[in-house]
């Protein structure tokens, strides 16, 4: 039971870990993902406001085109009159006429510098949307790919004191089937008594023989 618990706890002390990297390599990545959708956020805010005041912008330079239009044929219609104001009025009417043509040069500058920047803003954004969509993905993928790598890592490659307890298991159960298999009594291989006999005879012949020629080299020295 020692080892089971040694082993459980050292596998699941990796995986932990694993798990941590993974929770703590997310963590930045959401965190820096939810600042971009604030930033976009407030971005598009910005967009509105600017397009809010395009469209005002451009009301008024109708407006003041009008204006334009009008002053002069309302001084055009004084100087007609042989009212002794006539030309009087018709002068304000002029200078009228001429401060609605200022307004509209002002105001014809605010609109280009507006669409400037709402091109500039809208371009932006996109490639920011872009850009943010690619980063989503990639974290989906990259959750998937470093879960399953590492915990693969950690269940499958070699783990210290892990592979340690495994492989000594391993060693007393072979050990122990080894030792239940060898037989507590050996039992003797049948013998011929019949070759037997033949064999200790010719053996006993062939010695015979040796000794006969021994002695007959002793006799010729």
């Amino acid at each position: 039971m020692s080892i089971l618990k040694r082993l459980s706890t050292t596998l699941i002390s990796r995986i932990d870990r694993v798990v941590t990297e993974i929770e703590n390599h997310d963590a930045v990545i959401q965190a820096a993902l939810n600042e971009m959708n604030g930033k976009m956020a407030r971005a598009k805010i910005a967009l509105n406001q600017a397009c809010r005041e395009r469209d005002r912008i451009k009301a008024e330079l109708e407006t003041q085109h009008n204006n334009i239009q009008r002053w002069q044929e309302r001084a055009i219609i004084c100087a007609k009159t042989d009212e002794s104001t006539g030309e009087s009025k018709a002068l304000e009417c002029l200078r009228r006429s001429h401060k609605s043509r200022e307004r509209v040069a002002v105001l014809k500058k605010s609109l280009d510098e507006y669409a400037r920047s709402i091109e500039k803003m809208t371009g932006n954004i996109q490639s920011s949307a872009q850009r943010l969509n690619e980063m989503k993905q990639r974290l989906t993928l990259m959750r998937a790919k470093q879960a399953t790598s590492k915990t693969d890592a950690a269940v499958h490659s070699p783990c210290g004191d892990a592979e340690s307890i495994v492989e000594d298991t391993f060693n007393r159960w072979e050990m122990h089937l080894n030792h239940d298999d060898i037989p507590l009594d050996c039992a003797t291989d049948d013998v011929d008594e019949l070759e037997y006999e033949f064999i200790t005879q010719e053996q006993q012949n062939d010695l015979h023989n040796e000794l006969t020629a021994l002695l007959t080299r002793e006799k010729q020295q």
